[in-house]
């Protein structure tokens, strides 16, 4: 049995909490790569360590398995995640300079100017109404998009997490031939017994 702090799924959870302090200081994206490597070597040097002081049995198999699956598996995928959403903050996540510290207050002084054009031009036609909501709401839009893209982006971390859980459930239902061979010892003492009651019934 592994010790939960060195499943899989904790493992990378860890990680990526690492991983995203150094995130938004690589904008190029193959030097991310190759930072997002080098830390997660280390990271998962150190967990199996830790892991092998600890382990309640041979720690080798999944030490193997916590290697293949965080750097074949896990950071290609957490890579390209990180990699989009860096440049989404970069491009201002769609608004550009507009979501800048200037941003707000340009927008702000668009909606002005658009309500007064409204009072003063079309105040009577009562279709221009949702307009003059959408007009107040202008400044607020880099940050809604910020919201929704950063929301977006937890969401995925946090499926990227359960699927490793699903991989190390998975890793774990199957037996080792050692394993295997030990539940065939346990259980052939029951299969006799009940032989023997069965020929005697």
């Amino acid at each position: 049995m592994v010790p939960s702090d060195y499943r899989l799924d904790s493992v990378v959870r860890r990680l990526i909490e690492r991983l995203e302090g150094a995130r938004p200081t690589h904008s190029d994206p193959d030097a991310a790569r190759q930072a997002f490597r080098q830390i997660a070597e280390q990271h998962v040097e150190a967990a199996v360590a830790e892991y092998r002081a600890v382990a309640p049995e041979d720690p080798s198999s999944h030490a193997a398995f916590l290697r293949r699956e965080v750097l074949e598996t896990a950071l290609p995928r957490y890579a390209e995640l990180a990699i989009r959403m860096t440049s989404r903050e970069r491009g201002g996540y769609g608004f550009g300079w507009l979501a800048g510290p200037i941003g707000m207050p340009a927008l702000g002084l668009v909606a002005i100017l658009g309500f007064w054009l409204v009072l003063r031009r079309m105040l009577g036609f009562w279709e221009v109404w949702p307009l003059v909501a959408l007009d107040a709401s202008l400044p607020f839009w880099p940050l809604a998009a910020a919201w929704l893209y950063v929301r977006s982006y937890r969401s995925e971390l946090y499926a990227l997490c359960g699927d490793m859980a699903r991989i190390q459930d998975a890793e774990r239902a199957f037996l080792t031939a050692d394993q295997l061979s030990a539940a065939r010892e346990m259980e052939q003492p029951t299969r006799t017994s009940r032989a023997r009651e069965i020929e005697r019934g």
